[in-house]
C-alpha cells in the first residue's frame, strides 16, 4: 500500500456517470487511494441520471436494469439493497397507426399493419436475404443481410436515419454488430414458439423482465456517490475539466478545473468524449494525425421533452415502457411512458401520463436551437400528428420540460474508421484511462459502461499497465440491446 501523502496515491475520475463512478467506487473500496470525481453538471448519473421535475421525474434513456455481467449485477445488488423493483418489458412500435409489439412479432396485428403487398415483399425480401449475403460494408447492408429489404425498409431504414441524422449506408457496421447482431427474423420465431424466460440465452433484445429503481436511475448513482463519499472519496458537481497537464514522459501530473484550481495526480479516468479529451490534453505527444482523428469524431446528440397529459385524453392504450415511432411526417424518434417504469416516477399517477418524447439533434441545427416554447408546441402537435391525443388541451402545459443532451451517442462514421489510430496513441500516455461510451466512442450499455470502469479500476489496482482488457469490452456478440 502507498502512503495517501504521495502524488501517486491520488486519482482523478473525469465524470460521474456509471462508468466513472463505477470506476471511483472500486478504487476507494478496494485500494488506499484518494480518489476525486469531477463532474460538470450539476447531479451524478451522466446519461444515467434521473431529472426532477414538478410532474414527476426524467429517465434521460429509458435504463434496464438487465445484465448478463454477474459482477455487474453483484454490484447493482449490493449498492442498491432491496431497492429494486422487477418490471414487466414492453416495447412496440408505431407503424401506419397500428401498436406493433418490438421485435416485431410475426402476428396477425403485424400482418395488417404491412398489408398484402408488404406482407409479399417482406417475405421475399427475407427468403432473398437467406440465399444472397451481402458484403457487410455499411449499417445497411447488415440490417438487409438479417432481416431482408422489405422489413429493413419498413422498421429499420428511416428511424436510423432519424436517430443518425445520415442513411444507413452511409454508417459503419459496426453499430449493429454491438446492438442486434444476435437479434434476426429465426430467433425472433424460435423466441416465440420456446417462450423463453427471460434471461436464459438468447438475445437479450428479447428479454421480458429487468429491474429498476423506483426513483430512476438516477436514484441508484446517488447510492454510489453517497457510498463513495463515505469511503473518504469526493465528487465535485458543477466543475469543467479545463486541461489535462502531461509531462516531458508522457505521463499524466495533474488536472486543471474550471474553478481556477488545480488537482495533483497521476492516474487519470477519463469519461469525457474522446474529442474532448485530446482537446485537454496539454502536453502530451499526440501525433497531428491523431489529432485530425479525435477531432472529427462524430457525435448525435439528444433532446427530451416531458409533457404530462391528462390519462383520459390518451387515444391508445399505452402499456409500453416506450414506444418506437416509424413515422416520416414527425420528428420524435420514441416515445417514454415514465408510468410504466414505476409509478413512483409520477407525481399523480393515476391521472396524468407523464411521457418523455425522444428527438435526435445535431448542435446547432433546427431542433437544437428552438426555444423551449417551440419545441414545446412541436412536441404537443407530433402527439396530435400521430393520433395519441386530440388537441393541445390534452397537455398540461406548464409542466412541459425540455432537456438537451450534449454527445449522447458516438457516430459510426468519418472518422470513427480510424479510431485504432487514435486509441494507441491514448494509451500510450502513462496514467491515462479512458472508459465509458463517451470515453470510448462506443455505443455502450449502462452495464458494459460499469464493466469497463470495473476493469479499469483492477489494472490500476493491480498495477498493469494493459488497457486492453478495458477496450475490449462489448466486442463479442453474446450480447445485445437496443434503446439507451
Amino acid at each position: 500500500m502507498h502512503s495517501n501523502n504521495n502524488l501517486e496515491d491520488v486519482i482523478i475520475v473525469i465524470g460521474a456517470g456509471p462508468a466513472g463512478l463505477t470506476a471511483a467506487y472500486e478504487l476507494a473500496r478496494n485500494g488506499d487511494y484518494k480518489v476525486v470525481v469531477i463532474e460538470a453538471l450539476d447531479r451524478v448519473g451522466g446519461l444515467s441520471r434521473t431529472v426532477p421535475t414538478p410532474y414527476g421525474r426524467m429517465d434521460l434513456g429509458g435504463h434496464r436494469f438487465f445484465t448478463k455481467e454477474g459482477r455487474v449485477n453483484d454490484f447493482w445488488h449490493n449498492v442498491a439493497g432491496d431497492m429494486m423493483v422487477e418490471r414487466e418489458r414492453h416495447s412496440r412500435i408505431l407503424y401506419r397507426g397500428h401498436l406493433l409489439d418490438y421485435p416485431v412479432r410475426l402476428s396477425g396485428d403485424t400482418f395488417r399493419a404491412m398489408g398484402i403487398g408488404g406482407t409479399i415483399r417482406a417475405g421475399w425480401g427475407y427468403m432473398c436475404s437467406t440465399i444472397h449475403k451481402r458484403p457487410e460494408r455499411s449499417l445497411e447492408d447488415f440490417y438487409i443481410n438479417r432481416f431482408g429489404r422489405g422489413l429493413y425498409s419498413m422498421f429499420f431504414e428511416s428511424y436510423t436515419a432519424k436517430v443518425w441524422g445520415v442513411h444507413p449506408s452511409a454508417l459503419s457496421p459496426d453499430w449493429g454488430a454491438q446492438r442486434v447482431k444476435s437479434l434476426s427474423v429465426s430467433k425472433v420465431i424460435k423466441d416465440m414458439l420456446r417462450r423463453r424466460p427471460s434471461g436464459v440465452d438468447g438475445p437479450t433484445t428479447l428479454i421480458r423482465r429487468f429491474e429498476y429503481p423506483p426513483h430512476g436511475p438516477g436514484q441508484l448513482w446517488e447510492a454510489v456517490a453517497d457510498r463513495l463519499e463515505k469511503l473518504g472519496g469526493r465528487v465535485i458537481l458543477n466543475t469543467r475539466v479545463d486541461a489535462i497537464v502531461v509531462d516531458c514522459n508522457n505521463s499524466v501530473t495533474s488536472v486543471k478545473l474550471s474553478d481556477g484550481t488545480t488537482i495533483q495526480g497521476r492516474t487519470v479516468v477519463n469519461t469525457m468524449p474522446l474529442k474532448k479529451l485530446a482537446e485537454s490534453l496539454q502536453g502530451a505527444k499526440l501525433s497531428p494525425e491523431a489529432k485530425k482523428i479525435a477531432s472529427e469524431l462524430q457525435y448525435r446528440d439528444f433532446i427530451m421533452v416531458g409533457l404530462p397529459v391528462c390519462r383520459e385524453s390518451v387515444k391508445m392504450p399505452l402499456t409500453d415502457n416506450w414506444i418506437y415511432i416509424q413515422d416520416k411526417r414527425v420528428n420524435l424518434g420514441r416515445l417514454q411512458v415514465f408510468n410504466n417504469w414505476s409509478r413512483d416516477m409520477v407525481t399523480d399517477p393515476d391521472n396524468i401520463i407523464w411521457l418523455g418524447l425522444e428527438y435526435f439533434a445535431s448542435k446547432g441545427d433546427r431542433l437544437w436551437t428552438m426555444s423551449d416554447e417551440d419545441m414545446a408546441r412541436l412536441a404537443t402537435q407530433e402527439l396530435i400528428t400521430i393520433g395519441l391525443i386530440n388537441n393541445v388541451a390534452d397537455v398540461l402545459v406548464d409542466g412541459i420540460t425540455r432537456i438537451n443532451v450534449p454527445d449522447a451517442y458516438p457516430s459510426y462514421l468519418g472518422a470513427y474508421y480510424h479510431l485504432d489510430r487514435l486509441k494507441g496513441e491514448l494509451d500510450a500516455i502513462g496514467g491515462l484511462w479512458t472508459i465509458g461510451r463517451a470515453g470510448q466512442h462506443r455505443y455502450n450499455n449502462m452495464d458494459h459502461s460499469m464493466l469497463t470502469g470495473m476493469l479499469a479500476a483492477d489494472a490500476i489496482l493491480n498495477g498493469s499497465i494493459d488497457r486492453t482488457p478495458v477496450w475490449s469490452v462489448n466486442t463479442s456478440d453474446d450480447y445485445h440491446e437496443e434503446g439507451k
